[in-house]
């Protein structure tokens, strides 16, 4: 009988949660911020198998390394550089895997060590990018998650993603942010907090880096509507769960605890969409998320599309 009870206790809490994300988006005051899992999720092929070029941050910059052993001979032979390299490469040459926070900084050093070879060949980093992201969208063979974010953005929700790839800008018929524009302008397009593949000069490798400053006076407009977003709107995170191997997302994570313990709090609850067997213990210690479950990843659809409907999303996903 005590099993029972503690399910049924926490299928109600799972209801509660799903109202309270219905309610901010019924608000205008809900954003979806859709990780690599939703771009790995949409372009499996029918078995279910990863496309090769659906990456995970670690094959990004795992192919960013054979970018330059194999098209800048010039960069990859300097004794330096080779060394960094193959340093690097050892820490990143092991099976994709649900890392430590050990591992996590590990690999943002490896991440430095790219950016710091490759993206001063300004032109060999806009090629390798669009060697990486260019085509994916033809491999977008499930469009059940785009096609939900798509009616769920026409209700209000705004969209933000740590991907680099476009795919919900093109299947949604958006475009990014510019955060040169005002404000309101975010309501019709999707934001990038770590840059987007077309304009290499803004892409983030190393957040560790990019999120170092926490002050409330720093100048940088892409972290300044990064934290407006979590101090006015209640966010909803989507495919950052284990396996996608994105040490960003932990340090986006902490640098909005950092801003929380700094500056007061950050917003309402927040919240992130795991399966039930996940209990992605990188998130904790950092900014505090709410864990709302499905069973699988294919109930994702159906749960995001309960949140335009009146009763409770996916409730056969929520199963303990």
């Amino acid at each position: 009988m005590a099993n029972a009870k503690g399910e049924e206790n926490t299928a109600r809490e799972q209801r509660e949660f799903a109202q309270q994300i219905r309610m901010a988006l019924k608000n205008g005051n809900l954003v979806i911020c859709a990780g690599a899992g939703v771009t790995l999720f949409t372009t499996a092929d029918a078995s279910g198998r990863i496309h090769p070029q659906s990456l995970t941050w670690l094959r990004l910059i795992r192919s960013g390394f054979k970018y330059i052993e194999e098209h800048l001979s010039s960069a990859y032979n300097d004794s330096d550089n080779k060394n960094r390299i193959q340093k690097a490469r050892a820490t990143l040459d092991i099976p994709d895997k649900q890392y430590s926070e050990a591992d996590e900084a590990i690999y943002l050093d490896a991440a430095q060590t790219l950016t710091d070879i490759l993206k001063p060949f300004s032109e060999s980093f806009a090629d390798w990018l669009s060697r990486q992201f260019q085509t994916l969208d033809v491999y977008l063979t499930h469009p059940e998650i785009h096609n939900v974010l798509n009616r769920l953005h026409q209700e209000g929700a705004q969209l933000m993603t740590t991907n680099y790839d476009r795919l919900i800008e093109h299947h949604c018929g958006l475009t990014p942010v510019d955060i040169s524009q005002p404000p309101e302008d975010g309501n019709k397009r999707v934001f990038h907090p770590h840059g987007e593949w077309e304009k290499p000069n803004g892409i983030v490798l190393n957040s560790r880096e990019y999120y170092a400053g926490t002050s409330a006076d720093n100048n940088n407009p892409a972290q300044n509507l990064l934290r407006d977003i979590f101090r006015s709107k209640t966010v909803l995170f989507i495919g950052c769960g284990p396996g996608t191997g994105d040490p960003n997302f932990g340090e986006m994570l902490r640098w909005l605890g950092n801003q929380k313990e700094n500056e007061g709090d950050i917003g309402q609850s927040h919240y992130i969409l795991l399966r039930n067997r996940d209990n992605y213990r990188e998130v904790e210690g950092r900014l505090p998320l709410v864990k709302v479950r499905v069973e699988t990843v294919d109930d994702i659809p159906h749960w995001l599309e309960g949140l335009l409907e009146t009763g409770s999303p996916g409730a056969e996903g929520m199963r303990k």
